[in-house]
């Protein structure tokens, strides 16, 4: 398995036991329920690349704690391409 294939099924993994019974989840920072949440490693992936999988290591954050918490962190600021359309 590819890491980033392993790195989908870990994280659909990890947040299929944090969900709740109606699809939200619960930000660890602001404690907002929201449906579109992130994970963000305590200790930096490069930093510790041993540590990418340990669930001891992530955290769920809504996307603007993560942003506050990492603020070189810039995949929310990035233009997605769906079907050759930029979203």
């Amino acid at each position: 398995m590819k890491k980033q294939q392993r790195w989908e099924q870990f994280r659909r993994d990890y947040l299929k036991a944090l969900q709740n019974h109606e699809g939200y989840y619960l930000c660890v920072n602001c404690r907002a329920w929201v449906k579109n949440i992130e994970l963000h490693h305590i200790k930096k992936r490069s930093v510790a690349p041993d540590k990418v999988f340990d669930k001891e290591n992530i955290m769920i954050l809504c996307p603007q704690c993560h942003l506050l918490l990492n603020p070189d962190y810039r995949k929310p600021l990035q233009k997605r391409v769906n079907r050759g359309k930029i979203i």
